[in-house]
């Protein structure tokens, strides 16, 4: 997935929702069977999960460089939460969507800057 893959980067990875913690708690069990397996040492384990931080609200993306969004195929849960983006990520913000078949012309809709809006697609 691509959230594991992003953790992996150790770059901090913020993940926003009412599901937050469950969301974090899937890549860390991947991790824990790396380990298990010889794969990543307890150390790269620590590393890794320190970059992981869960969030219940848009204010704490006011200093990101770049979002990407990887939610389900929705139009307006896209537009929505691209809308939400916009008002608390500062200008220079990437705001990025992991869709693989709406138009992020239509994403964009509802924000004032489409042009900060870009297509990321990870394979699964």
């Amino acid at each position: 997935m691509m959230r594991n893959q992003l953790i992996l980067a150790l770059i901090l990875v913020v993940l926003f929702g009412g599901f937050s913690s469950a969301l974090a708690a899937h890549p860390t069990t991947n991790l824990q069977s790396s380990v298990k397996e010889g794969k990543m040492s307890e150390k790269d384990l620590e590393n890794t999960i320190s970059t992981l931080k869960g969030v219940f609200d848009y204010e704490s993306f006011k200093d990101t460089d770049m979002v990407i969004e990887d939610a389900i195929e929705n139009v307006s849960l896209k537009q929505q939460i691209f809308a939400d983006l916009e008002k608390y990520c500062p200008p220079h913000c990437i705001l990025a969507s992991n869709t693989s078949i709406i138009d992020l012309s239509l994403i964009g809709e509802r924000t004032k800057s489409q042009d900060r809006i870009v297509g990321a697609h990870f394979f699964r």
